[in-house]
């Protein structure tokens, strides 16, 4: 079987193609690891990609309470006291 077209990079930036037990390698490693097939894996998962700051998608974890946090976040916008929109947004 020959092997794949493509490249591996390599510290320094020295490029090769693959050798035929990269090729294989990949493939079988390939066969492994696409992801959880449980209800509960899948669940754990989607929260893989919570990051914090501006860019959450999710602004309370589901372990902490909703109202706390709606509580504190109006407390804490009030206290800025916001005139236009951008303020609002960025308060």
């Amino acid at each position: 079987m020959a092997p794949q077209s493509g490249f591996f990079a390599y510290p320094g930036n020295k490029m090769t193609n693959p050798s035929q037990a990269q090729v294989e390698a990949n493939r079988n490693n390939s066969k492994h690891g696409r992801g959880p097939d449980t209800s509960r894996g899948k669940k754990r998962s989607s929260q893989n990609a919570i990051r914090h700051g501006l860019t959450g998608r999710m602004a309370v974890l589901p372990a902490e309470d909703m109202e706390v946090y709606k509580t504190f976040s109006k407390e804490l916008v009030d206290s800025l006291n916001p005139e236009t929109p951008m303020e609002r947004q960025l308060a």
